[in-house]
């Protein structure tokens, strides 16, 4: 059975500039997929440069969403120079050998996922006694959140690996028959193992797996040219067996993307009866103020949904092992906190509880009274493992709402990937898709995770307002995989041209190389001032934080507390 959260709920799109068209088309298709009727606002016309919707429900509850490009200024946005601008061009670039887009519509989609979260949370605030009738986001808000921990890093004087040499290369690596696969390992013994089995020295398999461990948050990952000659020794189905018996995991690189489920990435289980939500607090731009949530998650995905649910109000505590999260302590720190850690986690508080113990889920059980949402990024298995499934924790809250974060879903198939970023982006067909310097082979950046994250705040927000309004309360799963099933529903984005300027590199939009071929000798202050006088939009190309803090489009999202670099909420909820 089909469950449906915003049945009931209509979704009125007026026309979207061009900018923005992906992040209307994406709209619509995730709100279609949470039961919301979707149609076009016929004869209205949305606000110049913007996207224009709205959201109402039966009960006359009215939400106005406008897009734009920037959070600071009105100028023309394409996904290109969005891209460009956030740092995700400048940021891939360290593996890809070059300047490039993504090649997908990445911000658009994320930004459809982000304005679905916030304007179904606003409907739901009205509900609840609030007044959130408007929801502001932008393009670029988007693409700081996904850029964050990227860019909270370098803040704080993040030291990247370097390559040991001129011949030494990241990731994918390619197989005697020139097929391209990702591997990942949780494990130094496996990694290890693995290549010991394929000849490699232990000199080289020891300094390759520093980088390759770190490349989750330096966006590099420069390895021995010796392990990439291995690979290329062997065909790929002997390569599979070595790694199961290593105990580390391969997949091939898909190169047509996967089906997107039918359902996006969202699993919802049938819901039990709940009674409504407590009213909500006065304030308009909180319309989740004086709900309650658990996370019990750790790394990006789950942890990211915390956040974005604490944005929009709820108070979100942290279930963390005993001694903490070790995420806690990785470099660089600001005020003994990870920066990496601080920017999907500032302001949550915590517990320390261990929930395989009987204490540990005494607590827990103590913790979930009053509770409205439970959250948690657990291996498959896990949760039924200990006897934390949505049934067994709803005997300490009968209308929680429960969500999972997960890979490829609660029940992985065998032909399933493990579900962590880079092995999803091959598996999915994202990594086809996404340019290197000589051929499309991914990127070293959290798109999924951070996409996953999005998602499963978008359908935990959606349960809730079918909890209050419908009186069921419901769980789900939100999966990487699927997250990006959708972004790849979405067309190819355009890839926008670099221009090399005599003190760094702008990207254009729409631009024809010969129009341009005379500009490369001036700074790019003076060629940004050229191209604005011919009507050509340009972005700097954002290569680091201060890049981004710069940035007249930008730099009013981004702030400085105790804990170092800090990003502005993607949205502005008001009256």
């Amino acid at each position: 059975m089909s469950i449906r959260p915003l049945e009931g709920v209509t979704l009125r799109l007026a026309e979207a500039p061009t900018g923005l068209q992906a992040t209307r088309e994406a709209l619509a298709l995730r709100m279609g997929l949470l039961g919301a009727r979707v149609c076009a606002a016929a004869g209205v016309q949305g606000l110049e440069g913007q996207l224009t919707a709205w959201l109402e429900d039966a009960a006359g509850a009215r939400v106005t969403l406008y897009v734009r490009g920037w959070p600071c200024g009105v100028q023309p946005v394409s996904e290109a120079l969005a891209q460009a601008a956030c740092g995700l061009v400048g940021w891939h670039g360290r593996s890809a050998g070059g300047l490039f887009t993504l090649g997908v519509d990445y911000l658009g989609v994320l930004t459809a996922s982000l304005a679905s979260t916030a304007a179904v949370a606003a409907l739901l605030g009205q509900r609840r006694g609030s007044s959130s009738h408007e929801v502001h986001l932008s393009l670029g808000g988007a693409g700081l959140l996904a850029m964050a921990q990227y860019l909270a890093m370098d803040d704080a004087g993040q030291v990247l690996p370097v390559p040991g040499g001129a011949d030494w290369q990241h990731p994918p690596f390619t197989s005697g028959e020139g097929l391209r696969f990702e591997l990942e390992a949780l494990d130094p013994e496996a990694w290890r193992r693995f290549w010991e089995g394929l000849g490699v020295s232990l000199a080289d398999i020891a300094a390759g797996w520093p980088p390759f461990m770190q490349r989750y948050t330096t966006a590099t990952a420069w390895l021995p040219p010796s392990l990439f000659r291995a690979c290329a020794r062997h065909r790929l189905a002997d390569l599979n067996c070595l790694a199961r018996d290593a105990g580390v995991n391969l997949c091939a690189l898909r190169l047509t993307p996967q089906a997107a489920c039918a359902q996006g990435p969202w699993a919802f289980d049938p819901p039990v009866s709940a009674a409504a939500l407590a009213r909500a607090p006065s304030s308009a731009a909180q319309p989740l103020a004086g709900l309650a949530g658990l996370e019990a998650c750790r790394l990006i995905q789950g942890p990211l949904a915390g956040h974005l649910l604490r944005e929009l109000g709820m108070q979100v505590t942290r279930i963390e092992p005993p001694g903490g999260d070790p995420m806690r302590g990785m470099a660089p720190l600001v005020g003994g906190l990870s920066v990496h850690f601080q920017a999907i986690n500032r302001g949550k508080p915590w517990v320390e509880l261990d929930v395989r113990s009987e204490a540990g889920q005494a607590r827990l059980g103590q913790l979930l009274e009053g509770c409205d949402a439970f959250l948690h990024n657990w291996a498959p298995g896990r949760a039924e493992r200990l006897g934390l499934t949505a049934e067994a924790l709803r005997r300490h809250a009968p209308g929680l709402v429960y969500g999972s974060a997960s890979g490829c879903g609660r029940h992985p198939g065998p032909d399933d990937p493990l579900g962590t970023d880079f092995m999803i982006q091959a598996h999915s067909g994202l990594a086809a898709c996404i340019q290197q310097h000589d051929r499309p082979a991914g990127a070293l950046l959290t798109l999924v995770d951070v996409l996953g994250g999005a998602a499963l705040a978008e359908g935990l927000v959606a349960a809730l307002y079918q909890r209050h309004v419908h009186g069921l309360a419901g769980g789900l799963d939100s999966s990487m995989s699927g997250a990006a099933g959708l972004l790849l529903e979405a067309a190819i984005a355009d890839a926008g041209q670099v221009l090399a300027c005599a003190d760094g590199h702008l990207m254009l939009d729409g631009a024809a190389p010969s129009e341009v071929a005379s500009l490369g000798h001036l700074a790019s202050g003076e060629a940004l001032a050229h191209l604005a006088a011919r009507g050509i939009p340009a972005s700097r190309i954002s290569r680091c934080a201060a890049d981004v803090g710069a940035h007249p489009w930008l730099g009013c999202a981004l702030g400085r507390d105790e804990y170092g670099l800090r990003t502005a909420s993607p949205w502005i909820i008001n009256a």
